[in-house]
């Protein structure tokens, strides 16, 4: 049994409460949702406003965006851009790299702090 799973519930909760404040308090707020369905969320932090402008140009689709951690890992957090992807597996793969190639480009500070989750439709 790992240190993570050997603590209880409520402690992973709080640890990983206190990691996305950590996060919250490095990227900045968040805006709400524009009321238009097909624009992009209007985000408060530049960077990550760009980075889900490249996944909506790249998939067509609004990505959500979400802090995330690695349960094996207490102090790693990430940022996730959750997007629905159509297509075959080739094609999937194909933009993802390409995202992943554009990101490098973009802001190769954030290749290890950005991730990109496809959900298939």
């Amino acid at each position: 049994m790992t240190a993570v799973e050997e603590l209880s519930l409520p402690v992973r909760v709080a640890k990983l409460e206190q990691q996305m404040t950590m996060i919250a308090a490095r990227i900045g707020p968040l805006d709400p949702l524009d009321e238009n369905p097909k624009s992009i969320p209007s985000l408060a932090h530049p960077e990550i406003h760009q980075i889900a402008l490249l996944t909506q140009e790249l998939f067509r689709e609004i990505p959500t965006v979400e802090v995330d951690a690695d349960p094996s890992d207490a102090d790693s957090s990430f940022v996730v851009f959750n997007v629905v992807c159509s297509g075959d597996f080739d094609a999937s793969l194909a933009l993802e790299l390409e995202w992943h190639r554009r990101l490098e480009a973009l802001k190769p500070e954030h290749v290890g702090d950005v991730r990109l989750n496809l959900i298939p439709q």
